[in-house]
């Protein structure tokens, strides 16, 4: 869209629609006990709109998938329809130190049954990317499948070259009867009963002092669910620190 002007901002709405198509040999499906693994091609289709209206900075996408997933030692085959949502809201306030961001995340992305047949239909949303690990789980134990999250998100500009970005993500599995997964395609042998996983307050700070070097310090703490803990899984403390330079 052309520029406008919204709360006396200068404000500007743009709008993206792509395909994306892939394949991957060693595939997986989260089953009662274990995984079904196999091959599987997915068709994404998808469109993101994204922008500022004034001091309201937001990005809203949707991607829905179809193909198909093919058990391995010549098993059946089985449709695919899985769909994703992400959403991010902020209110940036400009005119503050710091010119900090107060907003709110969504996730809703689709998950399969494990209970219905090896011939069913899967609703299991397969990511067909791996999104920046600052998106949703700066620990990378979660991905984006088979998850609901919701949450604020804090952005803050202290200097030109230091940013700190705040944000605690609570998360459901969107389907009971699907896994839960880290970013990869097996999931977590852990089936525990109903939908909350935990939630994961986290920080991350960066530091640019010179055009060729670059400072990162991120830390998270995974709080799991009462019912995920008792299915196996353990929670704990990530931090993780980088030093990168550039030529």
């Amino acid at each position: 869209m052309p520029e406008f002007r919204f709360l006396d901002k200068k404000s500007q709405i743009f709008a993206d629609a792509f395909y994306l198509g892939f394949i991957v040999d060693d595939s997986s499906l989260a089953a009662a006990h274990g995984n079904t693994t196999g091959s599987t091609h997915r068709d994404t289709p998808g469109t993101r709109i994204w922008g500022n209206a004034g001091p309201i900075e937001f990005s809203v996408g949707g991607m829905w998938q179809g193909g198909t997933f093919k058990q391995a030692n010549n098993g059946p085959s089985r449709g695919v329809n899985a769909w994703s949502v992400n959403a991010q809201v902020s209110w940036r306030f400009s005119r503050w130190w710091g010119k900090p961001s107060f907003g709110v995340q969504f996730d809703d992305v689709s998950g399969g049954d494990y209970r219905t047949s090896s011939t069913s239909t899967w609703g299991g949303f397969l990511s067909p990317y791996s999104p920046s690990a600052s998106y949703l789980d700066l620990s990378t134990y979660f991905n984006m499948q088979n998850v609901i999250s919701a949450g604020p998100l804090v952005t803050l500009t202290p200097t030109s070259n230091t940013s700190l970005q705040l944000k605690s993500p609570v998360m459901w599995r969107n389907s009971a009867y699907d896994g839960i997964y880290p970013q990869s395609t097996v999931a977590f042998p852990y089936r525990p009963h109903g939908h909350y996983t935990g939630t994961l307050p986290q920080a991350s700070f960066n530091w640019r002092p010179t055009r060729h070097v670059s400072f990162s310090l991120e830390g998270e703490y995974v709080f799991l669910g009462r019912n995920v803990r008792h299915s196996g899984a353990a929670q704990g403390a990530y931090v993780q620190s980088n030093l990168e330079l550039t030529f």
